[in-house]
């Protein structure tokens, strides 16, 4: 029987059944996974948006379906002279000890959150020029108004001004509009 001075799993063994031994050496290498360390690459680019404590979300081809969240905890001082990088630690819980150490994950560090923000989805905004324009519906008619873009996800679009919370957009459709048209609402 042989005992560790720490809990956690044992995640490699040097040994065989049966092997003769000596004094020192490896038998196995113990784990304490409860929390995981997660470590990325940033670009030196990127890097000055990254601070210590950032929230940080990342996902892995094990769990698809599942998002799990850490703080930004080390940040290099140094940046990899090939790759123009520093490396960033992420530490984030690992519950029920799903994660496992040496697995990939696709990481995303949350550098801001805008609270209460209003959204449109990406294919309701027109863009013409630099002005961009939304249809909203009232009294079963489309009106276009300006409106002023912030953000800009892969599907959605903040809308910082231009259109208030309640307001019904045509998000399919609107290329056929014109302001002041009758419109009927179908589902």
């Amino acid at each position: 029987e042989v005992t560790a001075p720490l809990d956690g799993v044992i995640t490699r063994y040097f040994v065989d059944l049966g092997q003769n031994l000596t004094t020192g050496i490896q038998l196995c290498e113990i784990a304490e996974i409860s929390s995981v360390k997660v470590i990325v690459n940033v670009t030196e680019k990127d890097l000055p948006k990254v601070k210590l404590g950032q929230k940080a979300r990342f996902t892995n081809d094990a769990y698809p379906n599942t998002v799990f969240e850490g703080k930004v905890l080390k940040i290099s001082e140094a940046l990899d002279l090939m790759t123009r990088s520093s490396e960033v630690e992420i530490l984030a819980q690992n519950p029920g000890n799903v994660l496992k150490p040496g697995m990939f994950a696709r990481v995303k560090i949350v550098l801001g959150v805008h609270e209460n923000a209003l959204v449109v989805p990406k294919n309701a905004l027109e863009q013409s020029l630099e002005k961009y324009f939304v249809y909203v519906i009232k009294d079963s008619r489309a009106y276009r108004k300006e409106v002023k873009a912030g953000l800009v996800f892969e599907d959605a679009v903040e809308i910082l001004s231009g259109v208030e919370a309640g307001e019904t957009v045509i998000t399919i459709g609107w290329h056929n509009v014109n302001d002041g048209t009758d419109v009927e609402i179908v589902s």
